[in-house]
């Protein structure tokens, strides 16, 4: 969570008057500091020699980590060595089809045996030359394919225009040098191919563009999401690409996902980043036949260039820049996962919840290290000491809504059956009447079952009102069986200090045969064409929880759907004015895997009022309706 000095200033001083429990802060206490408690900090560390082979007997002394310009004490460095024996014992029984397509659960097994490297690789045509750059991609990657994988990787492939809800990994080799033969640079080219594209993209240059990088980015973050999913160890993404600028992604669009925003998911879920740059030489950079591959001086690239060189740097992993030798890059990024060591120490620095730097390196003469270059802190102990539950919880308790803040649960069921659970937030415009303004600013969420199982613990910020990301987490979201949810909140303000508490619960049914369920809807908002284009395709998009829209605002609605019968279910949505009568049919824009139905309307032409959606499921095991009521404003 990025935090602001002046905040991270109030965090401090907050935690070191709840040290010696002041009801009131001192004027002395400013420059005073807690005594950090201890935590453990994992990292993977990859350590090759001068031929990129790893080195796999280093010691916890052979280490020296300094974090935040302070040295700290390593307790123990594990090497963890992937076998080239390909498939393992346990993908030979769960997979009955081997080099075939697994499904979710068996490629999630298959990602934890002893000899499995998982690979995605990231095409992006839209920012690849057609010509000798494309013909590059398709020579390098079908030599990677045939010499560089072994049986038991798992590899899912991504492009810009697949869909993100069905990212798959798998052992298909012919299939995979398929894609990889077929691949075609679309760079300069702003033809649209599809329906979709002339109706989201368009045709102007600068819209292209704009819209294109946020495809890119939104589905680099889901494959790094669904790779830390597997939990399979270290893993690796291979991004081709000649790069491209964030031109139109600031100021209003400031929660479209961007390079921090998937450097910082890479580093959470164990993910490495390599770039790949298949185009030619830029003008200052020669090209000689000991082209590095690792990243080189920057001077002359194109600002596109350095900013992915930087983010492949800070996950660990390494950038190949234009003109250097691409089939010696992958080859590093396979060896790269052959072995590395999981480095832990005990840090001596503050939990602030900033970030903290990291420097390691090795006694050991010629040896190259590569790591994450930090983490993100915790919040202070002191503070979340103030959302643990003293007690067990109970199977009945008292519900308390807090006044300070607007909350929103809904739920997905996924193609395997799964239900996924989704909470966000909103800050009420209620005030206390003291000196400190009494403005929810974060809500440490707890969630359990009733016996007792923690779900998901953690900060979640408000929702945005803009598109992309924040740097912030706006929304909780795990997966989840039948029975009842119980969420404990704590709400902060802004220095971090208990504004107020709240207990919720929610009973996640089962579902009987019958007609289709409809589950919650989801409503989201965009104030321009490009904030829509974006959140149109960004399936991790965090739902409102008010339900109020001004008329110079887009309004997205996205249903999702259950049969108990697996049929397929079809969505329609009507537009009601006050009194009942239908307004205006709307068209499904498009239906995920996970049977999630989405609508759109265009606000500019209807007069503030009350409005309502009538919704209606319909499927071979009958017919569901639902009214969802909201205002738009002037």
């Amino acid at each position: 969570m990025r935090r602001s000095p002046r905040l991270a200033a109030l965090l401090v001083f907050s935690a070191a008057t709840l040290l010696r429990g002041q009801s009131a802060p001192a004027p002395q206490a400013a420059s005073q500091s807690p005594t950090p408690e201890p935590r453990t900090v994992r990292l993977d560390v990859i350590v090759t020699d001068a031929l990129g082979k790893p080195i796999s007997n280093l010691r916890p002394e052979d280490f020296t980590i300094v974090e935040s310009g302070i040295a700290q004490k390593i307790e123990s460095a594990v090497f963890t060595a992937k076998s080239a024996t390909g498939v393992g014992p346990v993908q030979a029984a769960a997979d009955p089809n081997p080099g075939g397509e697994l499904d979710p659960k068996a490629e999630e097994r298959a990602s934890k045996e002893s000899g499995t490297r998982v690979f995605g690789l990231y095409l992006d045509e839209f920012h690849v030359t057609a010509g000798p750059s494309s013909e590059r991609v398709r020579q390098v990657l079908t030599r990677f394919i045939d010499e560089q994988l072994r049986p038991g990787d798992l590899v899912a492939v991504v492009k810009p225009m697949d869909s993100l809800s069905g990212i798959r990994f798998v052992r298909d080799r012919a299939a995979l040098r398929e894609t990889a033969t077929s691949f075609n640079g679309r760079k300069d080219d702003y033809t649209p191919r599809s329906s979709f594209e002339e109706q989201y993209l368009g045709r102007s240059p600068a819209a292209v563009r704009a819209a294109r990088a946020q495809i890119v980015m939104s589905g680099l973050r889901a494959l790094v999401a669904r790779m830390g999913e597997l939990d399979g160890g270290l893993s690796g993404i291979i991004l081709v690409s000649e790069g491209f600028s964030g031109e139109g992604t600031r100021s209003r669009e400031r929660r479209l996902p961007d390079l921090a925003t998937l450097v910082r998911a890479s580093m959470r879920s164990r993910v490495l980043l390599y770039t790949l740059d298949p185009g030619p030489p830029l003008p200052m950079q020669t090209a000689s036949a000991d082209a590095r591959v690792l990243p080189v001086s920057t001077s002359g690239t194109s600002d596109a260039a350095v900013t992915f060189e930087t983010a492949a740097q800070q996950t660990g992993g390494t950038a190949i820049l234009a003109g250097a030798d691409l089939a010696a890059g992958l080859q590093r990024a396979a060896r790269d996962l052959d072995g590395y060591y999981a480095v832990t120490y005990r840090s001596s620095t503050a939990s602030d919840g900033r970030f903290h730097p990291i420097q390691i390196v090795t006694t050991r003469r010629d040896a190259q290290v590569r790591s994450r270059n930090g983490y993100w802190a915790p919040l202070p102990t002191e503070l979340r000491a103030t959302r643990t539950l003293s007690s067990p919880i109970l199977p009945m308790r008292a519900i308390r809504r807090s006044p300070f803040i607007q909350s929103w649960f809904g739920t997905t069921i996924q193609p395997n059956g799964t239900r996924r659970a989704i909470f966000t937030w909103m800050p009420s415009t209620l005030l206390s009447k003291g000196p400190r303004p009494a403005r929810a600013e974060m809500v440490a969420l707890k969630v359990s079952t009733a016996s007792g199982k923690v779900l998901f613990e953690g900060d979640v910020a408000p929702v945005q009102s803009l598109v992309g990301s924040s740097h912030r987490i706006d929304s909780a979201v795990f997966d989840t069986a039948p029975g009842r949810l119980q969420f404990d909140l704590t709400i902060l303000r802004a220095d971090g200090s208990k504004l107020d508490t709240g207990t919720e619960d929610v009973d996640i049914p089962e579902f009987r045969p019958g007609p289709p369920v409809i589950l919650q809807p989801q409503m989201f908002r965009a104030g321009s064409a490009v904030e829509f284009r974006a959140l149109s395709v960004d399936d991790k998009a965090a739902p409102l929880p008010g339900r109020e829209f001004r008329r110079t605002e887009h309004l997205m609605l996205r249903v999702p759907t259950y049969d108990p019968a697996g049929s397929p279910v079809e969505v329609s949505a009507k537009l009601m004015n006050p009194v009942g009568a239908m307004l205006l049919e709307l068209a499904p824009t498009g239906t995920s895997a996970n049977m999630v139905s989405q609508f759109d309307l265009n606000l500019a032409r209807f007069a503030p009022g009350e409005y309502a959606f009538e919704l209606s499921a319909k499927s071979g095991s009958g017919v569901s309706r639902q009214l969802v009521r909201f205002k738009i404003t002037g």
